[in-house]
């Protein structure tokens, strides 16, 4: 696969990406009924960060690390509805290529989707982070919402030191 093609496949993913977002989001709406989705502030950038990783050669994890930030971390549907929404941004990115008459080669389309893999594993190992950080026990109440941690109590008198007092 030469580099000219993926430049270009890049390309055009940048120049539709808001067409496949607004599309994305209708559909995550209609087909997932999430009027909310986990992808839905995140969709632009993650499809810039394909069309960066697609059209640069060495390209650095930064862009990827950014769009994930705007991935929802409680996701509707859990981390069963992020693979479905990464998996409908997927079919709807293909859709609105060939629809402009975008069609891509098979090595391509692979190259493409493999990308899309690799987001979708770098959302998940996030998700799971959170989750893990939420669920130790010195970041519980701060994570969920309930009021301030417990002051630590004063140490308590032996009872022979009570015994020596009176």
């Amino acid at each position: 696969m030469s580099l000219g093609a993926m430049k270009l496949m890049g390309l055009y993913i940048e120049q539709e990406q808001g067409e496949i977002s607004r599309r994305f989001k209708e559909r995550a709406a209609s087909e997932l009924f999430h009027h909310a989705a986990a992808l839905e502030h995140a969709t632009q950038a993650l499809l810039r960060a394909l069309a960066l990783q697609l059209s640069s050669a060495p390209s650095s994890d930064e862009g990827r690390l950014r769009a994930l930030m705007l991935v929802r971390s409680h996701p509707p549907g859990g981390v069963r509805g992020l693979v479905r929404e990464f998996g409908l941004l997927r079919r709807t990115l293909w859709e609105v290529l060939l629809e402009r008459g975008h069609a891509l080669a098979g090595e391509e389309r692979r190259q493409a989707d493999q990308e899309l893999d690799e987001l979708l594993a770098l959302a998940v190992e996030r998700l799971a982070a959170l989750m893990r950080h939420a669920m130790a026990p010195s970041n519980r109440n701060e994570s969920v919402g309930i009021g301030e941690p417990e002051a630590p109590q004063p140490p308590q008198p032996e009872s022979s030191e009570q015994v020596d007092s009176e």
